[in-house]
């Protein structure tokens, strides 16, 4: 399924909180190859709000597109705390989707974070270490979760309340990454930060 990317900022035009994922080409079509290629994900949010935030934001995203191909997540985390060294730094999670292997990679820094949701509607919460990308974090560790066909793959910034679970939502909402997003945001979102979810249905 096509990851969906979701954003609510609070200080318009500009988004503290960015995301994206790569290869960018994604979805049924990409699929249906014989060996499916790893699917790379990001969400970032630059400290404080505006065009600093969004900012930092841009910048880290930008070093992942260039760099998403690298086998170490930690090793692309660590690489956005170089290039964000002189902006106000972020908060950030990297996560790669091995369809192959059947597995989630995570690996995140500050207060992003990750829900892996299972169509049995069980859940895993996934969470980033302690730090702040471009000032400084003590440790950094990779975490691999086995993952199945039907399963959610939810990143969220802090924006999104820490109490967040996907349980209400029937299965009209949950098969469809679009309107789980808008949900998501529309029903745990601040509205003193900015907000971002990505969701992916695998």
């Amino acid at each position: 399924m096509n990851p969906v990317l979701r954003f609510r900022p609070l200080d318009p035009p500009y988004c503290g909180d960015q995301g994206g994922w790569w290869p960018e080409s994604s979805g049924p079509a990409r699929l249906a190859v014989a060996e499916p290629v790893p699917l790379t994900l990001a969400l970032i949010d630059g400290m404080g709000h505006g065009a600093d935030a969004e900012r930092s934001a841009l910048v880290a995203k930008s070093y992942i597109a260039q760099h998403y191909h690298e086998p170490d997540l930690a090793q692309i985390i660590i690489g956005c705390d170089g290039v964000l060294k002189r902006t106000r730094g972020a908060t950030m999670i990297v996560g790669r989707i091995d369809y192959q292997q059947q597995l989630f990679a995570f690996a995140g820094v500050g207060n992003c974070s990750a829900i892996i949701y299972r169509s049995d509607r069980s859940s895993v919460r996934l969470v980033s270490d302690v730090g702040i990308v471009g000032v400084g974090f003590s440790q950094l560790l990779v975490e691999s979760i086995p993952v199945q066909p039907g399963d959610l793959v939810v990143l969220h910034t802090d924006g999104i309340r820490e109490r967040m679970h996907l349980n209400n939502y029937g299965s009209v909402i949950l098969n469809d990454s679009s309107r789980l997003a808008d949900a998501l945001i529309a029903d745990w979102g601040k509205q003193i930060d900015d907000v971002a979810v990505l969701v992916v249905q695998i």
